[in-house]
C-alpha cells in the first residue's frame, strides 16, 4: 500500500483546516458559536453541560444525569441496547464516550431538539434527534446544536439564549439525578 507524501497530507490538513474555518465563520454568522473542550472520551457531555447548564465544568453531572434518567426509565431505551444495566454501569465511567442513545436521552429530558453538524455543512443538520415524547406533545422549541468532527463533539451557543435549564435548584429530576451521581 503505498503512503501519501508529505506534500499530499500538507494539502489535506490545510483542506481541512479550512473547511473548519468556513464553518466557524458562517456558525458565528448564524449566531451560533463554536465552543471547544479538551474531549477525552467526554467531549459529548462537556458540549451537553454548556448548552443545557451553561457550565461546561459540570459535565460530570450531565454524565450522572443522563445515566439516572436511563436507569429510571429503561423500558424506555432497552429496545436500543441489549443489557441496559451494563451499559450504565459502563457509561457512568468517566472518560467512556457517549453516542446516539445519550443523546436521544437529553433530548428527551430537555424535551429539546437535538441537531448534529458536520464541517460539510453549517445550515443543515446531518443527524435530528427528537425527544420521543413529541409525538404526544408537538411542540418543543428546545435546541441542542454540537458541532460533531469524526469522534469529537462541540458545542454550538446560541449567544442570544439562555442555557436549557435555569434554575436547578426547581427541577426534582434533576435534583435526585445530582444525588444519584454522590452514590
Amino acid at each position: 500500500m503505498r503512503q501519501p507524501n508529505l506534500k499530499q497530507l500538507f494539502k489535506m490538513q490545510i483542506q481541512k483546516q479550512l473547511s473548519q474555518v468556513k464553518f466557524i465563520r458562517n456558525m458565528l454568522r448564524r449566531g451560533l458559536t463554536p465552543v471547544a473542550n479538551r474531549g477525552g472520551g467526554n467531549c459529548v457531555f462537556i458540549s451537553l453541560a454548556q448548552i443545557v447548564l451553561g457550565d461546561s465544568a459540570k459535565f460530570e453531572f450531565m454524565r450522572y444525569m443522563i445515566v439516572h434518567r436511563l436507569n429510571k426509565f429503561p423500558q424506555k431505551y432497552k429496545s436500543r441496547k441489549n443489557n441496559l444495566s451494563d451499559y450504565c454501569d459502563g457509561m457512568i465511567v468517566n472518560g467512556n464516550p457517549a453516542g446516539a442513545l445519550e443523546l436521544q436521552v437529553i433530548a428527551d429530558i430537555c424535551f429539546s431538539v437535538v441537531e448534529c453538524y458536520s464541517t460539510d455543512c453549517f445550515y443543515k443538520p446531518v443527524h435530528t434527534i427528537h425527544p420521543l415524547r413529541t409525538d404526544q406533545i408537538p411542540e418543543c422549541k428546545g435546541l441542542i446544536r454540537l458541532w460533531v468532527q469524526g469522534d469529537h463533539c462541540m458545542a454550538l451557543v446560541d449567544r442570544s439564549k439562555r442555557h436549557l435549564i435555569q434554575n436547578i435548584a426547581d427541577d426534582s429530576d434533576i435534583l435526585e439525578a445530582f444525588s444519584y451521581s454522590a452514590q
